[in-house]
């Protein structure tokens, strides 16, 4: 008995040592992926902080007057499934069809006529619960189909009365803009900004106004700071100290990066703007851009203008922006 109780407790112990490893080595695992993650989702970050400039090529950032236009009609009126088959019905004259009549041997019992007036009646009684029925399900069916019809007419009504609307307004829209109305290009310039897609974390806002005399754009927008800028360049975990642990970007290269986003926000939108320009009603494209921050010296809010730029379409054509150095 006694060496039965050693083995059993060796065995114990070699098997809470087994859990233990395994319950170390998923730990290990999970803190690997985690910092696999981390790398991944920080490359992905950086990538996209890179390719500022490069994504609109993909795009033509013209904006079709037709598109802004509400072209769909109204969907036709959709009946829920238990509203859309019609009943079968089943007249009198079908119903009365299916009474059958007394055979030869039932006529020669006596009182066969009594017997079956009574079963016709019966018959007749039952038809009467069924129309009943029938005519009491209809009524709620189109009471039903009625409201929904109801709503379908006033909701329709709403959307033919928005779209009339809409395309009158870009109607209008689109005449002022040929016809270089400031508030019109302004309008305009702006559809297509907003439609500019950036990295998370980007303000986006930005005012616009049009000089029609010189055929001047004037674009004031606002930047994003540079803690936009991972302050990481790479994630490790640390075994001996079961920590995951950032390294450092070098300030050198955070104030690189930081620029060269700068100079593609800058590049892009002007490229944005001429490119998406219809009727040749910008020459000149000027790029004041700002950044919020908070001034370290005082604590307080300041918004300096980072970069100014003044350009015209023909040297920005005259540019392969694909291959240009942001910074140049």
């Amino acid at each position: 008995p006694q060496k039965e109780k050693e083995r059993a407790r060796k065995e114990k112990i070699k098997l809470a040592e087994q859990a233990n490893k395994e319950a170390r080595q998923e730990h290990l695992k999970i803190r690997q992926e985690e910092v696999e993650d981390l790398n991944t989702e920080l490359t992905i970050k950086i990538n996209e902080l890179q390719d500022i400039l490069e994504k609109t090529f993909e795009i033509d950032d013209t904006i079709s007057f037709d598109i802004l236009r509400i072209n769909e009609d109204f969907p036709a009126l959709e009946l829920p499934e238990d509203l859309k088959k019609e009943p079968v019905i089943t007249t009198k004259e079908e119903f009365l069809s299916k009474i059958q009549e007394p055979s030869s041997m039932e006529k020669l019992i006596p009182g066969w006529e009594k017997r079956h007036q009574i079963y016709v009646e019966e018959q007749l009684k039952r038809f009467k619960e069924y129309e009943e029925k029938i005519e009491s399900f209809l009524n709620e069916r189109n009471k039903k189909i009625s409201v929904l019809q109801q709503e379908y007419l006033r909701e329709r009504e709403s959307f033919e009365k928005k779209k009339q609307q809409r395309n009158q307004e870009v109607i209008e829209l689109e005449n002022a803009y040929k016809n270089r109305e400031p508030d019109a290009l302004s309008s305009y310039c702006t559809m297509v900004l907003e439609r500019s897609e950036y990295p998370e974390g980007f303000p986006q806002e930005f005012r616009v106004a049009y000089l029609p005399d010189p055929k001047e754009l004037v674009v004031e927008y606002e930047l994003p700071r540079k803690d936009i800028i991972p302050s990481v360049i790479e994630y490790k975990y640390t075994k001996t100290k079961d920590i995951v642990e950032g390294k450092p970007r070098k300030q050198s290269e955070i104030k690189d990066l930081y620029e060269d986003v700068i100079a593609a926000i800058c590049l892009r939108t002007i490229h944005e703007l001429f490119e998406s320009d219809q009727g040749n009603n910008i020459d000149v494209v000027v790029f004041n851009a700002f950044v919020n921050e908070i001034d370290p010296a005082t604590g307080k809010d300041t918004r300096p203008c980072i970069i100014s730029v003044t350009t015209t379409e023909d040297n920005c054509v005259e540019m392969n922006l694909a291959k240009i150095d942001k910074k140049a």
